[in-house]
């Protein structure tokens, strides 16, 4: 095992949070600037608004995870250990 499993939990959840929170903040300067055009732009409103819900959803994800704790992982049974592990 290279890292613990909380450890692997823990990068996840900084690389998925931080990447969905950058988005969400991007998508909402976008969809502030599409509103305050002048011009028709319902296209790139919708697309900024999916956006913003998906970094929030993303965000909210990671926080709600921890919230619950860190599953411990489940091992494989030995019957199966061959099909998801190399032996020698």
């Amino acid at each position: 095992m290279i890292v613990s499993h909380t450890v692997f939990m823990w990068w996840c959840s900084i690389m998925i949070g931080g990447l969905s929170g950058i988005w969400c903040i991007y998508d909402a300067i976008l969809l502030r600037r599409h509103l305050q055009a002048d011009d028709d732009r319902k296209d790139q409103i919708f697309g900024s608004v999916v956006g913003v819900a998906i970094g929030a959803l993303g965000v909210i994800g990671v926080f709600a995870l921890h919230a619950n704790g860190i599953p411990e992982p489940t091992h494989c049974l030995p019957e199966c250990a061959d099909l998801y592990f190399w032996s020698p």
